[in-house]
């Protein structure tokens, strides 16, 4: 993997934040980046049918799934309402101002 002076900030926002988003065009190496900034967590990705759909029947039992464990959450985009439910299940769940 090419080093990437960019992952330093990554690691250390995570540290802050308790959500940091990695926006980017295609192929340019998101995944693969914070994939190796953080093999310990949990990895679900939203293009993957059987955790979109799981996403989508009961998004408050899949978000308690994984509000224990530090995941990445892969293109959430292409699964909009859990999108939109994610943003309000946190809000209201930690209520921390800047969280996004």
């Amino acid at each position: 993997m090419i080093a990437r002076s960019l992952g330093k900030k990554i690691v250390s926002m995570a540290k802050t934040f308790p959500v940091v988003s990695l926006t980017g065009p295609r192929q340019s190496g998101k995944t693969t980046l914070v994939r190796a900034l953080f093999p310990h967590y949990a990895y679900v990705n939203f293009e993957n049918l059987n955790d979109r759909a799981a996403a989508e029947e009961d998004p408050i039992r899949f978000l308690k799934a994984y509000a224990k464990k530090r995941s990445l959450l892969m293109r959430p985009r292409n699964c909009l309402n859990f999108s939109l439910i994610f943003k309000w299940w946190w809000m209201n769940r930690r209520r921390w101002a800047g969280s996004f």
